[in-house]
């Protein structure tokens, strides 16, 4: 009996240690496409309090008090601030404080106009970041690069 109580005992103590331990990082079997295209989307769309958009810093895979997987996702401006966020299949992602998440369609046609100025083609480049301070047109950093391209 008394074995049997320690048993019980032992068994509590390795089951509350295992609860309270933080989130560990992961190494995942599998990729799971959907989660990194819902991540890397997101950030694309953060702007910085600075105004710049915000880089990729890093990503950890972790496992939630939950038991879900989730990526953790840093980011980093370029004034030095950086924030992190989380993706899950459970929620929708929360901006970091300070930041601002664009218009999707702004941030793709913004893009499109670097590339176009890249290649050379200012008309195109023009015309596209229009379009796009035309969704969002107080983006100080759309501002600033159709100046760029007037030039």
């Amino acid at each position: 009996m008394k074995n049997l109580f320690l048993l019980f005992m032992f068994l509590g103590l390795v089951c509350s240690a295992s609860a309270k331990d933080p989130a560990k990082k992961l190494k995942r079997p599998f990729v799971d496409k959907a989660l990194i295209k819902k991540g890397t989307s997101f950030f694309r769309r953060l702007l910085c309090p600075d105004g710049s958009l915000a880089r990729f810093s890093g990503v950890d895979t972790i496992k939630s008090d939950l038991g879900q997987v989730e990526d953790h996702y840093s980011i980093i401006c370029n004034d030095g601030t950086k924030a992190k966020y989380i993706i899950n299949n459970l929620s929708l992602p929360k901006k970091p404080l300070g930041f601002k998440l664009l218009d999707r369609d702004a941030v793709a046609k913004y893009w499109e106009s670097r590339r176009y100025y890249k290649g050379g083609d200012k008309n195109a480049a023009l015309k596209s970041i229009e379009e796009a301070l035309g969704l969002e047109p107080k983006v100080e950093l759309f501002l600033n690069f159709k100046k760029t391209i007037k030039k």
